[in-house]
């Protein structure tokens, strides 16, 4: 029964959450798998620019956002690529110094990592790597 209530109170919550932000995109009656495994049949996804807002069954409440009517189909969460090697482009041609380092991460960079996105990874273990180069990375990340 205590399940039960706090998974009510969760969907109040998030309900509550998506009517209090600026929701411009509802993906509905999709099966959603849910991180931990679990799957939401006829669930919706709420989300305000490229946030996630949330994820329920309630219906969202947000006038004017575009609607997905994704019935039939799976939406889960992104994918997690635990080895790769974001400085690495190939064995041969690697940036050896800090201005191809920098060129490299302000160039190239970039486009690479919107191609794992465009493939639905979200995150990336990016392992071997210069470990200044990679906070530089993950600080630039932060900031857009």
């Amino acid at each position: 029964m205590l399940r039960i209530v706090v998974l009510l109170v969760g969907a109040v919550l998030t309900t509550a959450c998506a009517t209090s932000r600026d929701v411009t995109l509802v993906v509905e009656n999709a099966r959603v798998i849910i991180g931990d495994g679990s799957t939401l049949e006829r669930g919706n996804v709420a989300i305000a620019g490229d946030r996630i807002v949330s994820v329920g069954t309630a219906p969202v409440h947000a006038p004017g956002a575009r609607r997905i009517d994704a019935a039939g189909r799976t939406v889960l969460p992104g994918l997690i690529d635990t080895h790769t090697h974001l400085l690495m482009e190939n064995l041969f041609a690697q940036p050896r110094s800090d201005a191809e380092i920098e060129e490299f991460m302000t160039e190239r960079l970039p486009e690479r990592l919107r191609a794992f996105t465009t493939a639905g990874i979200t995150t990336v273990a990016s392992v071997g790597e210069f470990w200044p180069s990679m906070a530089e990375v993950s600080a630039r990340l932060r900031n857009g």
